[in-house]
């Protein structure tokens, strides 16, 4: 077989083009990535959705024992009762999570009664949303705080 020199440049003209072309993206494979990219952030909006309610319960609920510690160091340090009405308990809450206060026995609760020597008058709190839910009980007798979830 013999190769003339129009052919032999030919192979080493298409050999380089292949050594070249090899190094870099084409546009087709970048328009593939940015089309991936753009359906992956279009999506996050959605998982996120899914991942708030559940989110807006914690906080509202570390709110609430926040709140309720805050009351008991302020009843031990003044030496008196220190009396949280129900609203501003859940108060700096989102508008979609709802909180329902009662006392241990079912009844409204009106206001939570925190007393010098750590005792209360009871009370449990309900806080839902969008079908996520946890659960904060105060005890009457120690005032210890419990948060259940499910």
């Amino acid at each position: 077989m013999v190769i003339d020199g129009g052919s032999l440049s030919r192979i080493k003209a298409r050999s380089a083009w292949h050594m070249t072309r090899g190094t870099g993206f084409t546009l087709l494979e970048l328009l593939v990535v940015l089309a991936i990219m753009v359906i992956a952030v279009a999506a996050f909006p959605l998982a996120l959705d899914r991942v708030l309610p559940g989110r807006r319960v914690r906080a509202a609920t570390e709110h609430l024992v926040t709140v309720i510690r805050h009351a008991e160091i302020q009843s031990i340090a003044l030496d008196e009762p220190q009396r949280l009405s129900v609203t501003e308990l859940t108060s700096r809450v989102s508008s979609s999570t709802h909180i329902e206060a009662s006392r241990p026995g079912g009844e409204p609760l009106r206001a939570l009664v925190i007393y010098p020597d750590g005792s209360t008058n009871g009370a449990r709190f309900v806080v839902s949303d969008d079908g996520d839910r946890s659960t904060l009980t105060v005890s009457e007798i120690t005032g210890r705080i419990d948060v259940g979830t499910r």
